[in-house]
């Protein structure tokens, strides 16, 4: 079975949920001498992701979730939903769908009694439906201000049609963990086990892990690792499923101008902090990704990148690695590797003359290699400590080797940057360029891409970026177009 070769959601490519305890209190407290706007005891949160590839290879990968929350110092209430879909040229791939409700009542400080209940739908895994309802008895080992780890069991019923219809009673076993790396960083992990009373051999295992960097007021960049074993799967149908997952949430209520009450579980981080200046002189950075499902849908996808920047008063020395490998089912659908060197001398505070030679590996557009050395001319309309725009044209030569054939030709470029610090630990950067024929006006080529990068510590950053390639002359069957969207982990050095 087919499935897409990005998972962003990347994947992406999906939305979790982080089942931890706090408290607030039911009481009304003393009225303030100032008034303050209150912390409401709901919290409604949304995230969705998406992932593609498009043109010589097409794929598609969305998510969605909501998650509201209610939390007092004797209740927990957590209820919500999420949805995943891909294709793969057409062809579905990944179609599951969740729905959930917990309740936890509080005896002590740390110890409650919960009743969790699930709903579950897979085509892929060939479950029509899978309901089940748990109490259970659970217990804090950690819960403070910035980490919370919870125990619990218990004996419930389950109801399914996984090819037949079955019913029986279920021990459940589940560990859960949250920990506020900072007021804007949050880190969550989870493990559920779920077995037949009578048949042990019948169970299930799902985990998962997850990162989520707070953007805004409103917005924050999340990525998480789940995975799901089944022992006993419909038939044809594989025991284990893998996705590795990015995607944006937004903060639809609940929590305004505050953070949320400690250890609430929330698709969302603390507050940002303040903006600061970005850094000079040499700039460095790498940066990996993986994307990846196993199991029922079997994909995978490479990114890495390497950049090096230097900037002063006189010139300016910009260096570049990158590369992208993805399979479908064994089948390779992306293998690329691109390198990039500009050196600008500045001839005004805002002028400059640009020496250029980037180079272009592509196996799936058939491109063995594309070098462009070029000499431009450029400007700056914008250039200060937390944004930047410029313009360069000038003449370039093409030497290239596209399906076999070896071709070189005079040609132009032209290019625009902008790069903008929204705040100390989130940047914004968008690229657009052609390279056009002269001598043949059907022979051109146009590139452009956008990327946001957010700060988790000071030395590692999360990145999500879009490229695209316009070919308006592509090798002998192939699409003029590629799109590739992908998340990685980034490392400042």
């Amino acid at each position: 079975m087919k499935s897409p070769a990005l998972m962003v959601a990347t994947a992406l490519t999906s939305a979790t949920t982080v089942f931890a305890g706090s408290s607030t209190s039911d009481a009304a407290p003393p009225i303030p001498l100032t008034i303050e706007q209150p912390i409401s005891l709901w919290e409604v949160t949304a995230a969705a992701g998406l992932g593609l590839t498009s043109g010589n290879s097409d794929t598609l990968a969305a998510s969605a979730q909501i998650l509201a929350t209610y939390v007092t110092d004797k209740r927990e209430f957590y209820t919500g939903a999420d949805y995943f879909y891909s294709e793969t040229n057409g062809e579905e791939t990944t179609s599951n769908y969740r729905a959930f409700a917990d309740y936890n009542r509080l005896l002590s400080e740390r110890f409650y009694l919960g009743l969790a209940t699930e709903y579950f739908v897979d085509d892929q895994a060939g479950i029509d439906y899978r309901a089940s309802a748990v109490p259970l008895l659970g217990y804090y080992l950690i819960k403070n201000d910035t980490a919370k780890l919870a125990l619990e069991a218990g004996f419930g019923y389950l109801w399914e049609d996984q090819g037949t219809k079955n019913e029986y009673t279920t021990v459940r076993a589940a560990q859960r963990f949250e920990l506020a790396l900072s007021d804007r960083v949050s880190l969550w992990e989870k493990v559920i086990y779920s077995a037949e009373a009578g048949d042990f051999d019948n169970y299930t295992l799902s985990a998962e892990v997850g990162i989520s960097t707070r953007l805004s007021d409103s917005w924050a960049l999340r990525t998480v690792a789940r995975n799901s074993y089944d022992a006993t799967p419909a038939a044809g149908a594989k025991e284990n499923d893998l996705s590795i997952l990015s995607g944006l949430s937004y903060t639809l209520g609940g929590i305004k101008t505050a953070a949320a009450p400690s250890g609430r579980p929330s698709l969302f981080p603390g507050a940002p902090g303040p903006a600061g200046d970005p850094a000079s002189g040499w700039t460095r950075s790498a940066a990996f990704g993986l994307a990846l499902t196993d199991g029922n849908s079997d994909t995978l996808l490479y990114t890495a990148d390497i950049l090096a920047d230097y900037r002063s008063d006189e010139f300016e020395l910009f260096l570049g690695l990158s590369g992208a490998y993805g399979e479908n089912d064994g089948v390779t659908n992306t293998e690329k590797v691109a390198t990039s060197a500009q050196f600008n001398k500045l001839l005004t505070e805002t002028l400059f003359l640009g020496i250029q030679a980037p180079f272009l590996y592509d196996a799936v557009a058939d491109v063995d290699y594309r070098v462009v050395p070029a000499l431009t001319l450029g400007t700056y309309l914008i250039k200060n400590d937390t944004a930047s725009l410029s313009f360069e044209a000038g003449p370039a030569y093409t030497f290239e080797k596209v399906s076999g054939v070896a071709d070189e030709y005079f040609s132009l470029v032209a290019a625009e940057k902008f790069a903008l610090a929204l705040n100390d630990t989130v940047t914004f950067s968008q690229n657009a360029g052609i390279n056009y024929d002269p001598s043949n006006s059907d022979n051109y080529i146009l590139t452009g891409g956008a990327a946001i990068t957010v700060g988790i510590t000071d030395h590692l950053a999360l990145k999500t970026g879009i490229s695209v390639t316009y070919d308006n002359t592509p090798a002998a069957g192939l699409k003029k177009e590629d799109v590739l969207l992908s998340s990685s982990i980034a490392l400042k050095f």
